[in-house]
């Protein structure tokens, strides 16, 4: 076995000392004995790799190339650890003798950039996006409510009614929510969306709905977390998977987590419930769901008016 991993590393050095110049990125060998599985093919290799990073909801634009049992790794994530994340794994899989990491940590270079340093500030800022293809030409819809909400409501992206009168949840599934909070007793809450822009497919004169791609729901990501930021929500509610992706990074079935917390990406914690448009959908289920929104919302109200009474202050989400 050492001999032929002598073997393999002799053939590899050739296209190591080629790589750099055209890979843009970290180049990092194994650190360890790499037990070579014969008759592992590069592509099931990559296979293997791409699923997990996939699995974990960190990385957009994500690819795994495999060649010559080098690790090629591409895509964005948002911090550094992440992208070592990566590479470890990568330089651990059975039949890899080497990684290049070109993944590119994009919160960094956001960071550079000067924040917004009101919600004001933040929208007109958004109105001249150009992050996914959404941006334009369609009208940016930004969240309304209380700049000092204890409570931020956050669904997936404005539908038709949103759009027109560029305000969120002001069409059917938005009127279902605004009559769940009022049950459940909600204090006033800023109701946002994770993508500000409407997706759709024309049919005719129809407009229909399309749910956002992961990579819009991240290029977008930067306007939900500067609402957050600035407002410091107490507690936040996703609604629905779109929602609940962007706020948490995971992309696990919602049926496990309603009614669950979980933890921000930027801090905080993250109530999940349906998304009132899945309940106008449902059939046999509509009305068990729609008392399920209600109670979930009722213990976010609870939740948040605990958490004020508690801190006194205000500052309960970091990001």
């Amino acid at each position: 076995m050492r001999i032929l991993l002598i073997l393999l590393l002799l053939t590899a050095a050739p296209v190591l000392a080629q790589t750099p110049a055209d890979a843009g990125g970290e180049v990092t060998s194994t650190d360890q004995a790499v037990d070579v599985e014969p008759g592992l093919a590069d592509t099931r290799i990559a296979e293997r790799i791409a699923q997990i990073l996939d699995a974990t909801g960190w990385y957009s634009d994500a690819s795994v190339r495999v060649d010559d049992s080098i690790a090629f790794l591409d895509g964005t994530t948002t911090t550094t650890e992440r992208k070592t994340w990566a590479r470890d794994l990568a330089a651990k899989t059975t039949g890899v003798v080497a990684v290049v990491n070109r993944i590119e940590v994009e919160q960094a270079v956001e960071l550079i950039a000067a924040m917004p340093a009101t919600l004001d500030q933040a929208r007109a800022e958004a109105e001249t996006c150009s992050r996914c293809d959404l941006c334009a030409p369609r009208r940016m819809v930004w969240g309304e409510g209380p700049t000092d909400a204890s409570l931020m409501i956050v669904g997936e992206a404005p539908g038709d009614h949103e759009d027109q009168q560029a305000r969120p949840f002001v069409g059917p599934a938005g009127q279902l929510l605004r009559a769940a909070m009022a049950e459940a007793g909600c204090p006033p809450a800023y109701l946002t969306n994770a993508v500000k822009h409407f997706k759709f497919r024309q049919r005719g004169k129809q407009r229909l709905h399309q749910s956002p791609t992961r990579g819009e729901i991240d290029h977008c990501r930067w306007w939900l977390d500067q609402e957050r930021r600035l407002i410091r929500p107490r507690l936040t509610v996703a609604l629905g998977a779109s929602a609940a992706f962007a706020l948490t990074g995971r992309r696990a079935a919602l049926t496990s987590r309603r009614g669950t917390l979980e933890p921000a990406i930027r801090g905080g914690d993250v109530l999940i419930t349906w998304h009132p448009a899945a309940i106008l959908r449902a059939r046999s289920r509509g009305a068990e769901m729609r008392a399920e929104l209600a109670a979930d919302l009722s213990r976010a109200a609870g939740l948040a008016k605990e958490r004020m009474g508690a801190q006194g202050v205000r500052g309960a989400t970091s990001l």
